[in-house]
């Protein structure tokens, strides 16, 4: 292989990467958006998925060119499945919470979504949430004093300069 197509084959790879990439910023990850298409479009996709992935095994220019244009068109199909199954069910990427004064709190996962928030909302991301209670909060008591009915279980230090692992609000990192 020439270092022509050795670039040539890092270009087209990069290209599907990208998409990826892109799709993930979008939508958490591949996985879940791969799971809101119908079963007939994920079993076409696994099956696109694993003839990419064999051409990039194999490393050959040709086989990476055939599969290129073919990948893309399956992140698309299956992206714009997502789309259309947000849009049926119409369930923003944030919570709401109607406060004492009348005002709406939206919770967010992540500042991206913190963006599509209406601005008549108040809006915090977890993030904002875990810095807020590390400033007011220093035990477990007033944790319990602090939210009303609250029971505190169990409690474990959490690593406040990278709370997060991923984008999950589960995965918190103690």
């Amino acid at each position: 292989m020439s270092a022509a197509d050795f670039y040539a084959g890092r270009r087209v790879i990069s290209a599907v990467e990208n998409e990826r990439k892109r799709i993930k910023a979008k939508w958490g990850n591949l996985g879940r958006v791969r799971l809101m298409a119908p079963p007939a479009l994920r079993e076409r996709y696994d099956r696109q998925e694993a003839r990419w992935e064999a051409a990039v095994q194999a490393g050959e220019l040709a086989g990476l060119q055939a599969e290129q244009p073919r990948m893309l068109r399956a992140l698309q199909a299956i992206e714009r499945e997502a789309r259309e199954v947000r849009a049926a069910t119409d369930v923003p990427p944030w919570f709401e919470v109607r406060l004492s004064n009348g005002r709406v709190l939206a919770i967010a996962r992540t500042r991206e979504e913190a963006k599509l928030v209406p601005h008549r909302f108040v809006t915090m991301t977890l993030e904002d949430i875990c810095y807020w209670l590390r400033q007011r909060l220093d035990s477990a008591t007033p944790v319990a004093e602090a939210l009303a009915g609250a029971r505190v279980v169990e409690t474990e230090a959490v690593n406040w300069e990278r709370p997060f692992r991923a984008d999950e609000p589960s995965d918190i990192v103690g």
